[in-house]
């Protein structure tokens, strides 16, 4: 489990919001974004969202591409 695999998870539906907190238990994975459609979640942080304990200082956006070039920038 050296390997970091970087992760943006598009849809925060129940299956979204599983997958996340799954994935947050694991240590290789590097979230980059956090994208849904809608407009209640748009700015939202995951951690309310998801309604967890978490230092993870990510929040939901609504545009994909945006998401993408920036992290193509890194």
């Amino acid at each position: 489990m050296k390997k970091k695999f970087n992760v943006v998870q598009v849809g925060l539906g129940p299956m979204g919001r599983l997958v996340v907190k799954l994935l947050l238990k694991r240590k290789n994975i590097d979230f980059k974004g956090i994208v849904d459609i809608s407009p209640q979640l748009k700015g939202q942080k995951l951690m309310n969202v998801l309604e967890i304990k978490d230092d993870l200082d990510m929040v939901v956006e609504s545009d994909f591409s945006m998401v993408l070039s920036r992290e193509n920038r890194i």
